[in-house]
């Protein structure tokens, strides 16, 4: 795509692509850490900078390659960025049957529905930081249609954090008005396919973290980034959708999920809800590995919950090669060895064409699989052979030639460790030893856990069973009690783990830094 540009008020690439509602990835938000927002200047002069010559190799920056975020125009200019594919994005129902069609712009229909019945029809939305799934159901409680999407937030950042900074700086009402449109899209796209009206839709079900709802609700943000960290609201509500969607679902009312706090939200609450974790009597522990890191333990004496700041890596986030899991990413990695001790790599890709990035399952894979060979020591460190330019892996359609860097391994080692520390924790408070555990979100629809013991990020457990889209399970089970005449029975459900969850803020532990530590060594295990 070739783009003419102007100087404006010493505005970015980026910023002013971003005005003209031009996306291009942007992972770190504009602070020149993950060097994804790629243009190239066809005509026009913007000088190198030392970050383009971090990022770029010297055929690449006197071709014209600048960080977006950083070259800022002086005079008129040309640009060129590549045009947006649109791109499967995996959601953990990839197993569902589509009677009726394949997935087409982001949706698929799984059944028809007779347009002139006048059934009831009933919604669900999980907003999530990296995608949004949007999912209908006809009057039974049986699943119609699904829309997946990219959040179309992203652009302004991979992680909730560059989300909030975003809102502070005033621009709160853009990044609302993004994921309202994007949830409309989805809704109006399966109601158009399956010829229905949409004022046949009662209800609209959604659940996200606590910043994606606060955004979507319009409400300050400030709290959520200022200690104590308080949000305005984590409490169940209904309105009108038209106070979030004007007009378009005229006849429907929005229900959203509560959440705990600040950090650990209504995507949380709805993966407890859907995976009934306070009933049985086994100790459970529910792990979603994404930024936040949520995770929720069931004892003997009730819910505890604890957030770990892992940063974006899992989810592809400021790897020097990451993107999130969706067609070209690199998914699973296997290192083999040859006669000679030479590696060869053979990657899995979604999609099963080219190879454009690697997305967090398939990173954590590849880093598995590098310390088992001798790669990467216990410390972390790659073997000097490749500490310079990283581990190549794979090679994309233009050449470029992917690999995995020092500074990569750092991400996901800081991740990880954030991560068993804060589970960890979390079970000598409990008293608990040896739980089921539960991974819920892509993570852990994707990831080989047997791969995962090289790099110990699971404690000693019982069992490891997969969740899939735990949140979309909660969703999906409220609406089943309003088709049955029991949201009152949900509703109080739902506040009930809310109010009963009990939060742990692991990281003033006093034994929290000991463990962090202790768990930033891959030798570390179960």
């Amino acid at each position: 795509m070739i783009i003419d540009l102007k100087p404006d008020n010493n505005k970015t690439i980026l910023q002013l692509l971003q005005e003209q509602g031009i996306k291009i990835p942007a992972d770190c938000g504009g602070t020149m850490r993950c060097g994804k927002c790629r243009v190239k200047v066809v005509s026009g002069d913007i000088p190198v900078t030392k970050e383009d010559m971090k990022f770029f190799s010297a055929s690449k920056y006197l071709a014209g390659y600048r960080l977006a975020c950083h070259a800022i125009p002086t005079g008129p200019i040309t640009i060129e960025v590549e045009d947006p594919e649109e791109a499967k994005i995996l959601t953990g129902f990839e197993d569902w049957d589509s009677e009726l069609s394949a997935a087409e712009e982001g949706i698929t229909i799984f059944k028809a529905v007779d347009p002139m019945s006048g059934e009831p029809l009933y919604a669900s939305v999980d907003i999530g930081t990296t995608t949004i799934v949007t999912t209908v159901y006809d009057e039974t409680g049986e699943r119609v249609g699904i829309a997946t999407s990219m959040n179309p937030q992203r652009v302004f950042g991979a992680d909730v954090v560059t989300r909030i900074q975003t809102a502070r700086s005033g621009r709160g009402p853009e990044l609302r008005l993004l994921v309202i449109n994007a949830i409309k899209a989805g809704l109006c796209g399966i109601l158009e396919r399956l010829q229905v009206m949409s004022e046949r839709l009662l209800r609209i079900v959604i659940a996200g973290n606590t910043s994606m709802l606060h955004i979507l609700r319009g409400f300050d943000c400030e709290g959520l980034a200022t200690f104590p960290f308080t949000p305005v609201s984590v409490d169940y509500a209904s309105e009108p959708a038209i106070v979030c969607f004007g007009n378009t679902f005229e006849n429907a009312n929005v229900v959203f999920f509560p959440g705990v706090s600040a950090f650990v939200g209504a995507d949380v609450v709805s993966g407890v809800y859907g995976e009934q974790l306070d009933k049985g009597t086994r100790p459970k522990l529910f792990m979603d590995m994404g930024t936040n890191g949520e995770m929720v333990l069931k004892t003997e004496n009730g819910l505890l919950c604890a957030s770990a700041s892992a940063g974006p890596a899992f989810e592809g986030g400021e790897l020097s090669c990451g993107m999130a899991g969706m067609t070209g990413a690199v998914e699973s990695v296997r290192i083999v060895i040859d006669e000679d001790k030479t590696p060869g790599v053979i990657c899995r890709v979604i999609g099963g064409g080219k190879v454009k990035g690697l997305c967090g399952s398939g990173a954590l894979e590849l880093l598995s699989e590098l310390i088992k060979h001798g790669f990467v020591d216990e410390e972390g460190t790659l073997s000097e052979e490749y500490f310079d330019d990283g581990f190549p892996f794979a090679e994309t359609e233009d050449g470029t030639v992917l690999a995995m860097t020092q500074l990569d391994i750092r991400s996901l080692q800081l991740a990880k460790s954030a991560i068993r520390a804060s589970a960890e924790m979390l079970l000598q408070i409990g008293e608990v030893v040896e739980p089921d555990i539960i991974l819920a979100g892509g993570m852990g629809t994707f990831i080989d856990p047997e791969m995962m013991k090289g790099i110990g990020i699971f404690p000693a457990c019982n069992s490891i069973t997969f969740a899939g889209n735990a949140v979309l399970k909660g969703l999906e089970r409220y609406i089943n009690a309003v088709v049955e005449g029991k949201e009152d029975e949900a509703a109080k459900e739902l506040k009930g783990i809310a109010a009963g969850t009990r939060e742990v803020t692991v990281a003033n532990e006093p034994q929290f830094q000991k463990l962090f530590l202790k768990y930033m060594d891959f030798g570390s295990g179960q």
